[in-house]
């Protein structure tokens, strides 16, 4: 069990790790309703949550449209611009 998360720790570094699981939905309601509040107070962790799902959605169409086991061009590219752009810009 993931253990509890507090945003007076200044421990964003150590809820990287439970992002992942969030997005899939696999944290427990205490679990996600302590990481919603940290959420709500740091928004390094807010970009960092919403780089991790416009990744996520990206690696989705890729595996439902994919032919290979090679990624496309385009995947690499909208992959980049995922992860280095920020929906505030």
């Amino acid at each position: 069990m993931a253990k509890a998360i507090s945003s007076t720790d200044g421990h964003c570094k150590d809820l990287l790790e439970r992002f992942s699981a969030y997005l899939d939905g696999e944290l427990d309601q205490g679990c996600c309703q302590e990481l919603e509040l940290h959420l709500a107070d740091c928004v390094e962790c807010v970009d960092t949550v919403d780089g991790m799902r416009r990744m996520l959605a990206i690696c989705r169409q890729e595996r439902e449209a994919a032919t290979g086991a090679t990624p496309s061009p385009e995947f690499r590219r909208r992959l980049l611009d995922a992860l280095f752009t920020s929906d505030k810009d």
